[in-house]
């Protein structure tokens, strides 16, 4: 199911929305119903009527795209565009242009959408990958520092030995000489 409702270009007491289902306009009486199934569902979202911007919603989808048009006192129009996420694009075009809304901005706005969701998979990935390669390293530090402690010691070469060797060495050059 898509969802679209828009403040009329009217203003005063001549004021209403203009709601559109599944690409058919629907009279008042029928409109009245689905808004506010629409805003039940967006009640939580924080208004963002100020950016055009697609976002997810349990289950649903929520475009905001301005009308091309102005109301008559020179103000934009957000429509909202609520659809469920089993919804083929090519589904809500048919209410985009009941409403009037431009195609290409949507699609736009769409492709947008998708690339801040990749991009966020792809940061998502990173820090995963990042945690991967933190914890191999901790491990590796740990399983190294055990083997030091538990490394039997082993006795090394005494200092005067060595001095010994390199003093019997240095006796035997001043023989020679």
């Amino acid at each position: 199911m898509v969802i679209a409702t828009i403040q009329s270009k009217e203003t005063g007491g001549n004021c209403h929305n203009i709601t559109a289902v599944n690409g058919v306009i629907v009279d008042s009486d029928t409109a009245q119903s689905y808004v506010n199934k629409l805003y039940a569902l967006i009640r939580d979202v924080p208004s963002h009527l100020d950016t055009e911007e697609i976002l997810p919603l349990a289950g649903y989808m929520l475009c905001v795209q301005y009308h091309p048009e102005r109301d008559e006192a020179g103000r934009i129009r957000p429509a909202l565009v609520l659809w469920s996420d089993d919804e083929s694009l090519e589904s809500i075009k048919p209410t985009l242009q009941a409403m009037g809304l431009e195609i290409a901005r949507f699609s736009e706005l769409y492709r947008e959408y998708q690339a801040a969701v990749q991009a966020r998979a792809k940061a998502q990935a990173r820090a995963k990958q990042n945690k991967r390669v933190l914890l191999a390293a901790g491990v590796v530090i740990v399983i190294a520092l055990a083997y030091q402690a538990l490394r039997p010691s082993t006795p090394t070469q005494a200092p005067a030995q060595q001095t010994s060797i390199k003093g019997e060495h240095n006796e035997e050059n001043n023989a020679s000489r």
